[in-house]
C-alpha cells in the first residue's frame, strides 16, 4: 500500500513537470525544469517499481525532456543525461531511440567513459556484435582511462 502511494505521488510529480516540459511556446525556465525533470526521473526510475507500462510510459516522457535540452540548449545536457536515457531506453527495449543518445553522446562527449560503456551495453544488449567489438576497439586505442567495473563488464559480456 505504501509503495502505491509513493508510486502515486511520484506518477503525479512526473505529470506536472512533463506538462511545463511539453509546453509549446517557449519558457524562460523549461530546460531548468527538463533537467530537474531528468534527474528526479533517473532516481526513480532505475528502482524498476512502476509496472511496465508505466516504466515504458515514463521513459519517453524522460525521453522528450532530454529532446527539449538537446533542441533549445545541447550545452546543458550533461553526459550523465545521455546516458541516463540511453540505459533507461535500453531496458524498456527501444534500441532505437537509445542508439540515438548514444550517437549524440558521441559527438558531444566524445573520448568520455560513460560514452563507450553507453554503446557498449547498448550493442551487447541488442546482440550487434560488430558493433560492439568495433566500439571495444575505439575504447582500447583511446586514451580513455578503464575503470575496474568497466573492465569487469567487458569480461562479462565476452
Amino acid at each position: 500500500f505504501a509503495v502505491e502511494i509513493a508510486v502515486n505521488i511520484v506518477s503525479g510529480k512526473f505529470s506536472a513537470c512533463f506538462d511545463i516540459v511539453n509546453m509549446d511556446k517557449a519558457d524562460e525556465h523549461q530546460v531548468d525544469y527538463a533537467a530537474d525533470l531528468i534527474n528526479y526521473m533517473d532516481d526513480y526510475l532505475r528502482q524498476h517499481v512502476l509496472t511496465d507500462l508505466e516504466q515504458k510510459t515514463y521513459v519517453h516522457i524522460m525521453d522528450r525532456a532530454c529532446e527539449v535540452i538537446y533542441e533549445k540548449e545541447p550545452i546543458r545536457l550533461l553526459n550523465s543525461h545521455y546516458e541516463s536515457v540511453a540505459i533507461r531506453l535500453m531496458e524498456i527495449k527501444d534500441f532505437e531511440m537509445s542508439q540515438k543518445w548514444c550517437e549524440r553522446a558521441v559527438y558531444h562527449h566524445p573520448n568520455t567513459l560513460s560514452t563507450y560503456t553507453m554503446q557498449l551495453k547498448l550493442y551487447f544488449t541488442s546482440n550487434q556484435k560488430d558493433k560492439f567489438f568495433s566500439v571495444l576497439e575505439e575504447l582500447r586505442k583511446s586514451n580513455v582511462v578503464i575503470d575496474k567495473e568497466t573492465l569487469e563488464m567487458i569480461r562479462v559480456f565476452l
